[in-house]
């Protein structure tokens, strides 16, 4: 069988094995100091939670925001989840072409994102006082 390259765009610290992980979290960058993240924790600039959490050290920092580091038509699966609601429009856009431009012909990409109508409606029911 042929290595098949799979990118896994806003891994969180949920990565999936064999896949290249990607997140833009600066505590990854703050696991590899782990006196220096527990001075920002002791002085509260970081949460438990922030301060607790284990990222894997094969998820590579980058914001995809900026391009994706791969050749054209150089991948076959593309996974992001509950990414793309937490950039502006145009980044979306650019974030999306950059996926047509790397996934070779035939790639998959799969996308998860909020259920939108779900969010406007309790968004309106809460905005004209609806009980849910």
């Amino acid at each position: 069988m042929v290595n098949s390259q799979k990118v896994n765009l806003g891994s969180g610290t949920t990565i999936a094995p064999g896949w290249i992980n990607i997140d833009i979290s600066w505590n990854i960058w703050l696991c590899k100091l782990p006196f220096l993240k527990w001075i920002l924790y002791k002085i509260g600039l970081l949460t438990e939670a922030a301060y607790k959490a284990k990222w894997p050290s094969s998820v590579i920092r980058h914001d995809v925001r900026k391009g994706l580091p791969f050749k054209d038509n150089s991948v076959d699966y593309i996974y992001t989840s509950h990414l793309l609601e937490h950039l502006k429009k145009r980044e979306v856009v650019k974030v999306i072409r950059e996926c047509h431009r790397i996934l070779k012909p035939h790639g998959w990409i799969r996308i998860v994102v909020p259920d939108f109508k779900l969010l406007v409606s309790k968004n309106e029911n809460q905005k004209y006082g609806a009980q849910n």
